[in-house]
């Protein structure tokens, strides 16, 4: 728990997360890369099938040979998940809810919903038509 202060000792670097899941592996191998939330787009293990592959361990073992594995997964992801109507129509709410179980309370569709109106005004200002 953050209270305890672990929270702060795995966020300070790759070091010691991989020496936890190298305890957890020994402990339960399928468990413990069932339980991870891995890659860019933190993609939880039990969500291997989604994203295309057939095991979290073969999810992972992708996932930390590329950021493209990482990206096509993340793809698979959405439109396996039902995510890419919600997105196209920007029913942030509703990809919250899926992506992260909902109990960010409309945290993160708010920023969902900032980013995307960010991109908007800059880079992306005229899509679809320029692509």
């Amino acid at each position: 728990t953050k209270a305890s202060g672990h929270y702060n000792r795995m966020t300070n670097g790759p070091g010691p997360r991989y020496a936890l899941l190298d305890r957890m592996i020994a402990f339960d191998e399928n468990a413990a890369f069932n339980a991870i939330s891995v890659g860019r787009f933190q993609i939880m293990g039990f969500n291997h099938e989604a994203c295309g592959y057939r095991s979290a361990k073969a999810m992972f073992e992708a996932f930390v040979d590329s950021e493209a594995n990482q990206l096509r997964a993340f793809g698979r992801f959405l439109v396996g998940k039902g995510l890419k109507d919600e997105l196209a129509r920007e029913d942030f709410d509703s990809v919250e809810r899926i992506y992260n179980g909902g109990g960010l309370n409309g945290a993160y569709a708010a920023r969902m919903r900032a980013e995307a109106a960010k991109l908007k005004r800059g880079k992306w200002a005229k899509w679809p038509h320029d692509w």
